[in-house]
């Protein structure tokens, strides 16, 4: 994949601070890996990966970078009627300086240094019926010890975390949907594989060996 030309600053906002990355605006699909944690730049406005187009977020058609069932991205600008002053630029802007970022920080009226108050952590319990999805999703959480509030920017919006956390902790099953919005949130990539549960009595032809498939594979024939 190629690598966009990074800017010298960062993106500061109220929750986060965001890697400053130019957009290619001219063409989008020119190699760029897009990722969470990164603010693209289309001055004046900054846009975040939202994820696949299948999502809650692409239904509202929230301004952002989005990945296609196809494996190619597309770009919903913010246009006339759905400006937002949390994605424009100006004001947003710390130098990649050390000395001048810790001034940042310092200055700052919240210091959010993604240190977890261990009465916040969000850790839900397994339970026995649990699916599949939501004991790996619960698993992760416990080893990684985060408070998944400290990383609402990478969702959609409020609504998107809370609906996120309550079917985790909820008896309901964890949709795909929401497992790749939590995986999304927390960077991670995850890896199917399929085999035969016994080979003498497959249904159809056996796999001759496991079908393995990652979240980072792009599609082909």
């Amino acid at each position: 994949m190629a690598e966009k030309k990074q800017c010298t600053d960062l993106i500061v906002t109220d929750e986060d601070v965001l890697q400053a990355v130019l957009l290619n605006t001219e063409n989008i699909n020119d190699g760029t890996l897009y990722m969470q944690g990164v603010a693209y730049i289309a001055y004046p406005y900054f846009y975040i990966y939202r994820g696949t187009t299948q999502t809650v977020e692409f239904s509202r058609r929230l301004p952002g970078i989005y990945l296609t069932p196809d494996d190619h991205y597309i770009w919903i600008p913010v246009t006339e009627g759905n400006e937002d002053d949390q994605w424009k630029v100006d004001d947003k802007f710390a130098t990649a300086d050390a000395k001048k970022i810790i001034d940042v920080l310092i200055n700052r009226e919240e210091i959010d240094l993604k240190i977890p108050d261990s009465g916040k952590v969000f850790r839900p319990e397994e339970t026995e019926s649990d699916d599949i999805l939501k004991r790996l999703i619960k698993r992760i959480l416990r080893v990684k010890n985060v408070d998944i509030d400290n990383y609402k920017t990478a969702f959609a919006d409020k609504n998107a975390l809370f609906n996120f956390k309550q079917v985790v902790k909820g008896p309901g099953k964890l949709s795909m949907l929401l497992f790749e919005r939590g995986c999304n949130a927390m960077r991670l990539k995850y890896t199917i594989s399929i085999e035969e549960i016994d080979p003498k009595s497959a249904i159809g032809e056996p796999l001759k060996a496991p079908i393995v498939i990652s979240s980072e594979d792009t599609y082909s024939v």
